[in-house]
């Protein structure tokens, strides 16, 4: 098994009218997006730790998670929030030395269609290698918020901030990556996150048109 990070600080500046993303359901009827992430991650994981911000996201999805789900949970208060990802993953894996494994997946908490088979992909493609880190590649692009590292590589990440690099790619650039490229047949919004109102109209179409087809 592996330990889990999901990064959940953001403060969705890009989301107005709609309020916070990782708050906003999976659908009408459904849980918020990061209750939905938490619980892909756990599915994989022994530990998840969650990189959060604000108590209000906290609480509300704490209320709704599984019984099973929250005895793997961690809420770990981010010590420097809206900094940005880089920051938040170099406060949290100094913190997973003692959990045991050796991999950690990485999961941003607004991936409303992530999947467990998406998260296995990684952990399989960093086992079969002896690369740093395996992300998901999207558009010809890394995706190094939906990935599984070493916990070594985690240094990479501590000596980026340390330096006040502020960009997440500045410290992958220093790592040995794994593409982890999805097959044709994987839709898009297994690994698309949501960063805009229009983007979460797109998932909601999406979704409807993927559960009634």
């Amino acid at each position: 098994m592996s330990v889990a990070v999901v990064v959940a600080g953001g403060r969705s500046r890009r989301m107005e009218p709609l309020g916070n993303k990782l708050l906003l359901p999976r659908s009408p009827s459904s849980p918020p997006i990061l209750a939905h992430v938490i619980a892909t991650a756990a599915r994989v994981s022994h530990r998840v730790v969650i990189a959060y911000a604000d108590e209000l996201v906290k609480d509300a999805v704490a209320s709704v998670l599984a019984p099973e789900v929250l005895r793997k949970v961690q809420w770990q208060r981010d010590d420097a929030p809206q900094s940005g990802p880089l920051v938040a993953l170099a406060g949290v894996f100094p913190l997973l030395q003692s959990f045991g494994p050796d991999r950690v997946v990485v999961v941003a908490g607004d991936l409303p269609g992530v999947t467990v088979d998406v998260l296995v992909r990684c952990l399989d493609a960093l086992a079969d290698s002896d690369a740093d880190c395996a992300a998901i590649e999207r558009n010809g692009r890394l995706q190094p918020l939906l990935a599984c590292y070493r916990r070594t590589a985690g240094q990479a990440f501590v000596e980026a901030a340390e330096n006040g690099q502020t960009r997440l790619m500045s410290a992958m650039d220093k790592l040995c990556v794994v593409r982890v490229r999805m097959g044709e047949e994987t839709p898009e919004w297994r690994v698309r996150p949501v960063h805009t109102p229009e983007d979460y109209d797109a998932w909601l179409a999406w979704r409807d048109s993927f559960e009634t087809s």
